[in-house]
């Protein structure tokens, strides 16, 4: 590592790269002999870190100035917001949608890291993803998969292909036994592409890049141990029977990962290829693939970003302002609003439409996404005009109470006064119930339901 916080083969020549074609009206690279990537590594919720130092790439400015974009599994999701110009946005994910057990339960045997709600939820409704920035883009994006059949891994080209990129995305995340399930792409299946390239460094080289950016998520600097005897066996039992290259892929899959690691940080090298590596180091604390502490993965992201404005030598008091708020969002546990701001109310429903908060709030909400188990939802006919004109909707949905554990409803709870609780009954129509639940995060709620089928008091 060098004094500059930098690791590599000649990594000064891949910043300065970047610096000149910062500085260069239009950033046209057409007639330039050296090409330019970025490599990302993902890693569950260690994307954070790697999360971190893209989102001081994005506040630089320097988002245009790669010819192409090599990502695996949660660094994928964070090239695509990078991308599409929402990197900020991209970044709180990380903070306030899946640092919960909605996301990551290890009682959830079958279904550990719910990649379903991470992509369908999430990624495509809750913070959307700019589908079309991303195919518009000069930057090629090649995410990494790997073959559930073969066990072999291959780049997409997302801008080539048809799918949206949501389900791209979530295909090159199937992380196998904590998710255990593949994704189906023009016939295909596929599963994490860290199983099989992790940090797709080599082929990047293999393309003709000659200059590297190396966002690792984890430390470089040791080698990757070949997956214990214990771990082979419950990757068998889980996917490893059926798909039998994967379990290849899986106790092989140290040797790609070291090689790559060699390549970042300089131990191996290639001819004519210069690559620069920013990753954690002694100081900074380990953050784990399945870690849900929301300071902490605040803090980790903050120190990368910090570290890489510094390698860029630029003033970083933007940063930490907007990390102050990433910070004090939730004070003391609390979720977001005002300082009255004494009910939770969870919604599932046009409540979480901005002209519907505007109208009944006189502002707009943030809320945290949650779910509302024990109940199962269908579509109502609104007859009043004034709820219809506020909605833009004439059918709203409904939740009727089952008391089953496997139904549930996914929205959003938002932190509102009293008085605010108040216009939400106004609004709501009679066929509703304001009533007390226990959300799936375990916090209690007022939520509306079907005054029908209203749970027991």
């Amino acid at each position: 590592m060098t004094a500059e916080g930098l690791a590599g083969a000649y990594p000064g020549r891949v910043i300065d790269l970047i610096l000149e074609r910062a500085s260069r009206a239009g950033r046209s690279q057409a007639d330039s002999p050296r090409k330019l990537a970025l490599v990302i590594e993902g890693g569950g919720m260690r994307g954070v870190v790697s999360a971190g130092s893209l989102l001081a790439l994005d506040l630089l400015g320097l988002r245009d100035v790669f010819d192409e974009i090599y990502a695996t599994s949660a660094g994928g999701v964070n090239a695509a917001y990078f991308l599409s110009g929402q990197g900020k946005l991209g970044m709180t994910i990380y903070f306030d949608d899946i640092a919960n057990r909605r996301f990551i339960n290890p009682w959830r045997v079958f279904k550990i890291i719910d990649v379903d709600y991470a992509y369908d939820r999430v990624v495509s409704q809750l913070k959307p993803l700019d589908d079309a920035a991303i195919r518009a883009s000069r930057v090629r994006y090649l995410l990494s998969v790997t073959d559930a059949r073969s066990g072999l891994n291959e780049l997409h080209d997302v801008r080539a292909r048809a799918e949206p990129v949501p389900l791209l995305l979530k295909a090159s995340s199937a992380l196998p036994v904590l998710y255990n399930r593949r994704i189906a792409l023009d016939g295909r299946e596929y599963v994490d592409g860290g199983l099989s390239d992790p940090l797709p460094i080599a082929r990047a080289i293999e393309n003709g890049c000659t200059d590297i950016l190396v966002l690792a998520s984890s430390r470089c600097d040791a080698p990757m141990a070949r997956p214990a005897l214990w771990e082979r066996g419950i990757f068998y039992l889980r996917m490893g029977r059926r798909y039998p290259a994967l379990l290849r892929a899986f106790a092989s899959m140290h040797e790609a990962l070291n090689r790559s690691r060699r390549l970042a940080t300089g131990d191996e090298r290639v001819d004519g290829v210069n690559i620069a590596l920013i990753a954690p180091c002694d100081e900074d604390a380990t953050i784990d693939a399945t870690a849900i502490e929301r300071a902490r993965l605040v803090r980790s992201a903050h120190r990368m970003a910090t570290r890489t404005f510094e390698i860029f030598a630029r003033e970083r008091a933007i940063l930490d302002e907007l990390f102050e708020a990433y910070q004090t969002r939730y004070p003391t546990g609390r979720m977001p609003g005002k300082p009255d701001a004494t009910e939770l109310l969870f919604s599932y429903g046009t409540l979480q439409l901005e002209p519907v908060q505007l109208a009944t709030f006189g502002r707009t909400l943030e809320g945290t996404a949650d779910e509302l188990p024990g109940f199962a939802q269908s579509m109502m006919e609104i007859d009043d005009p004034d709820v219809v004109a506020t909605s833009g909707k004439t059918h709203h949905p409904f939740a009727t109470f089952t008391g089953r554990d496997t139904d549930a409803i996914p929205g959003t709870a938002y932190r509102i006064t009293a008085e605010e609780l108040r216009n939400a009954d106004t609004y709501e129509v009679v066929a509703y119930k304001r009533v007390a639940v226990v959300l799936r995060s375990g916090v209690r709620a007022w939520v509306y339901v079907d005054a029908r089928y209203a749970p027991p008091s």
